[in-house]
């Protein structure tokens, strides 16, 4: 009779069992359907918009607010996010009877984000001024060409007292230092270097006394610690150059080297996530300095003693 029973139980949960494999195995074809359906959808969606584009004319004309502008069709669709691409794949912008594409926008600062898709590269804006920024901005919004300004820096300056920073323009600030402490303190640019490849200028118009420059471990800057740039110099969490000709590795201390740099100089800095690696370029010498296993995340960083004026400037 247990026997009986016993048998009876595990057909039961057998059978339970077979059920809910069913159920699940119904709901899983259900979803692979969906997605065979939707993955065709797609397909065909993809082909609507490859036959679009191959319909627009190699050579396109804009008109701007009034104002034309030529460009090609391969520039026009080289940001797949951008108003351009979704217009022309489209297959519904058409152009007027005058074989013009007529966008109602002001076209007074359209030659920079034409410039833009052209080349790729985020174009110089020192020339204007904020309120033309700002007026660019919104056109670069319109088009969706947003990047073009970037979102991965800021001009963001985190210092002592004595340090004040003013903004040129969208991507440059003027750092200037009146310290008589004699003591080294850090100033921080608040940029967190975590993932991609970043690149900054730093113009260095004068320095009384000590200048480092290069990038911090996240931990000082977090904690706002200006002055632990002291003897014997092993706790700085620095990957620097400096003006003396040494150079800074947070784990290793300090060593000497023969990389110069001076009141004058222009340096170039690149700072690739990927490979930890920071690359120090003297433009003024065309001497150039790498440092290896950058511990990330980091941030830009100047260290001095005295009086000092530099510039930085995003680059990428």
């Amino acid at each position: 009779m247990l026997v009986t029973n016993q048998s009876q139980t595990l057909k039961e949960e057998l059978n339970t069992i077979t059920t809910l494999f069913e159920q699940l195995h119904a709901k899983a074809n259900e979803k692979i359907a969906l997605l065979e359906k939707k993955e065709k959808e797609w397909k065909i969606r993809q082909d609507q918009i490859e036959e679009n584009i191959k319909k627009c004319p190699d050579k396109v004309i804009l008109n701007i607010g009034g104002k034309t502008f030529a460009s090609t069709k391969d520039t026009l669709l080289s940001k797949k996010d951008s108003f351009f691409y979704a217009m022309l794949s489209s297959g519904n912008w058409l152009p007027d009877q005058d074989g013009t594409y007529f966008i109602d926008r002001d076209p007074k600062y359209f030659r920079y984000l034409l410039n833009y898709l052209r080349t790729g590269e985020r174009p110089d804006l020192s020339e204007l001024s904020k309120v033309k920024l700002k007026e660019l901005q919104k056109e670069a919004n319109f088009y969706c060409l947003d990047d073009m300004f970037g979102n991965d820096s800021s001009l963001e300056i985190l210092a002592m007292p004595s340090v004040k920073s003013t903004i040129i323009s969208q991507r440059k600030v003027s750092i200037v230092g009146d310290d008589s402490s004699g003591t080294y303190i850090k100033t921080y640019n608040l940029t967190k270097l975590e993932s991609g490849t970043f690149r900054w200028k730093i113009n260095i118009h004068s320095f009384t006394s000590w200048l480092g420059i290069g990038v911090v471990m996240t931990d000082r800057v977090e904690k706002k610690i200006f002055n632990d740039f002291v003897t014997p110099y092993k706790e700085h969490g620095c990957y620097m150059a400096s003006a003396n000709c040494y150079l800074w590795q947070a784990a290793n201390g300090y060593s000497a080297n023969s990389f110069p740099l001076k009141a004058g100089d222009e340096m170039m800095m690149e700072l690739s996530c990927e490979s930890q690696v920071l690359t120090i370029t003297n433009t003024s010498t065309n001497a150039q300095l790498t440092i290896p296993n950058v511990s990330l995340p980091a941030f830009p960083c100047i260290v001095t003693n005295g009086k000092f004026s530099i510039d930085l400037e995003w680059v990428a």
